[in-house]
């Protein structure tokens, strides 16, 4: 009580005086239990679907989350649906998703890796902006983003799908680790 001069802390202010207690102001703010669905700033984390597109022409792989840039084949490019999610704006603990694309062998590459080429320029690669925000470590509720590269084509492959290559690839396709951890695509029933 006030008698014994001590404070006392509450989250439930009833705007009254009790037991001789009396406002002296906010001390902070405290949480709640998260709510389920997540806390606020996890429900703000706006995920973009990150389209894949092929160029049967140029043989490349191209990752938009603007599916109006090439929506309905444009400049020859065909559309191969969703590979994953990524996140809108950058979130606490998500890094950007770095897009470069290289004029002499035609080829789109993605990298979450500022320093590997930069603002571009090195071996022909051209500086495209950012595509979106992921993860470098797995994070809850996501799956890893696979990368691999043809050199026969010099084309980069991204995909949230293991089954589709593994790490012995295919048809001239080489594993090159785990690019980045993205949200998956689900299936509905």
């Amino acid at each position: 009580s006030s008698s014994d001069r001590d404070h006392l802390y509450t989250t439930n202010y009833l705007g009254r005086q009790k037991d001789g207690f009396r406002l002296q102001g906010i001390s902070g703010y405290v949480l709640e239990a998260a709510p389920a669905g997540g806390l606020p700033w996890e429900q703000s984390a706006v995920k973009a679907p990150l389209y894949r597109y092929y160029n049967k022409a140029t043989r490349d792989h191209f990752y938009t989350t603007r599916k109006e840039v090439l929506d309905g084949g444009r400049q020859g490019w065909s559309y191969q649906g969703l590979s994953a999610y990524v996140l809108k704006t950058n979130t606490r603990g998500a890094v950007p998703m770095y897009v470069y694309f290289n004029t002499r062998v035609n080829d789109h590459f993605y990298t979450t890796d500022f320093n590997q080429l930069g603002k571009g320029g090195k071996y022909g690669w051209k500086y495209e902006g950012i595509e979106g925000y992921v993860y470098k470590k797995p994070t809850q509720g996501t799956v890893p983003l696979y990368r691999y590269y043809n050199e026969e084509v010099h084309d980069h492959f991204y995909t949230s799908n293991w089954a589709a290559l593994g790490t012995a690839g295919k048809d001239g396709w080489k594993y090159q680790g785990v690019e980045a951890y993205v949200f998956p695509v689900r299936k509905l029933a």
